[in-house]
């Protein structure tokens, strides 16, 4: 039995061309009518978690490689805590850790720089050294 496929699903999906191939049609036990109109894909729900902590993932990792994400990022900041007065926009992530590192990778200067650190191992050496790392991080 394939994942997806008609055994797995007790043979309640048949499409027209099945039917007609001599495939014994049995009726459909699910009343739900998106069901019908988008698949089985509507019963399937993403883990809004796992689909958070990889874009977390995702920016951190982008940020460390990326000096140009890291300079663009502090002056999407800036600009948007210009336009707000004195309110600093705010980026709430699954942990105090990455909080802390995005702080750092935009907020920096010695990381932040137009022409600053590209190398991965130059931009951790720099986190690492700072006093206030968290333990975790």
């Amino acid at each position: 039995v394939y994942f997806n496929s008609n055994e797995y699903h007790g043979k309640q999906f048949l499409t027209p061309e099945a039917a007609q191939a001599g495939y014994p049609l049995m009726p459909i036990q699910n009343d739900d009518p998106n069901l019908f109109e988008k698949g089985v894909g509507t019963l399937l729900k993403p883990d809004t978690t796992s689909i958070m902590l990889a874009a977390e993932n995702s920016l951190l990792r982008t940020l460390i490689l990326k000096p140009g994400a890291r300079l663009f990022l502090k002056n999407w900041l800036q600009a948007r805590s210009a336009l707000n007065g004195d309110h600093v926009p705010t980026m709430e992530l699954s942990c105090p850790e990455k909080e802390w590192l995005l702080r750092i990778l935009v907020e920096d200067e010695d990381i932040v720089s137009s022409c600053g650190l590209s190398d991965p191992q130059e931009v951790r050496g720099v986190v690492m050294a700072r006093e206030d790392t968290p333990p975790r991080a």
